[in-house]
């Protein structure tokens, strides 16, 4: 009974002694907090707080604008860029940051970006305005600008197909050829989108390499959406979403 008691005993302390070891490596290996300031280049995206843990940057951002924000662009370094953009969401709600709402967000970053400066660039607005660099928020405002060309494209060829029984296999023909429109007619389906902004004035006669990226984006996003009509089982009422979210989309963008 004696040497029953202890091994309990014994058992019971070298159980004591691992998980105190355990514990202390757990704690040994887990990465300490580094408070960073990062530099903001606009005047109402507030960063409440910025740290590194190992290789992820943690940021803690308030919106301080009376509107809402529709996307964010970040660097660090010269090369790396983070685009935050929310207006593509197919939400309810109007999409992005609302007023005085906190955003949290986590980066992973390379070993050789821990160093980096990192720079909170720019801002898009609900009212398509920027604060911040204006030569970055312009290249955003490009880039939706060739989704929305794509996306008014698809809403056309939409328009043909509300019967009961689409035919998508033909309609995905005719969809691919709406995208893949020559140069010359998305310039001149750009004059109907008019907003203000140098990269985005409509007498452009060459087509930028962000509205290039945005037609690409554009047309990925309308494909993608076709496929997932095919194995929809009520393909009417699948493409009668989409059509509704293209529509308040195009206004968006």
């Amino acid at each position: 009974m004696r040497v029953l008691r202890l091994s309990v005993l014994a058992i019971f302390i070298l159980t004591s002694v691992a998980a105190v070891v355990f514990t202390t490596t757990l704690r040994s290996t887990t990465p300490a907090a580094q408070d960073i300031v990062p530099i903001n280049k606009t005047s109402g995206f507030q960063i409440l707080q910025a740290k590194l843990v190992g290789n992820e940057l943690k940021l803690s951002m308030k919106n301080n604008y009376a509107q809402r924000i529709t996307a964010y662009v970040l660097t660090v370094g010269g090369e790396f860029r983070v685009i935050e953009d929310f207006i593509i969401a197919e939400s309810p709600t109007e999409p992005g940051i609302r007023p005085q709402q906190t955003f949290d967000r986590s980066y992973t970053l390379s070993s050789r970006r821990l160093n980096e400066a990192i720079v909170l660039q720019a801002v898009l607005l609900g009212d398509k305005t920027g604060d911040g660099d204006a030569a970055i928020y312009e290249e955003v405002l490009d880039t939706r600008l060739g989704q929305a060309v794509q996306i008014k494209r698809a809403l056309k060829v939409l328009e043909k197909y509300e019967d009961d029984t689409p035919d998508l296999e033909k309609m995905s023909t005719e969809m691919l050829a709406a995208l893949d429109r020559p140069e010359v007619d998305t310039l001149e389906t750009i004059k109907d989108f008019r907003r203000a902004g140098t990269r985005n004035d409509t007498t452009q006669v060459t087509l930028s390499d962000n509205v290039k990226g945005g037609l690409i984006a554009g047309r990925n996003q309308v494909l993608r959406k076709i496929e997932e009509a095919k194995v929809f089982p009520y393909k009417k009422h699948y493409l009668q979403r989409m059509k509704i979210y293209y529509e308040a989309l195009v206004k968006r963008l």
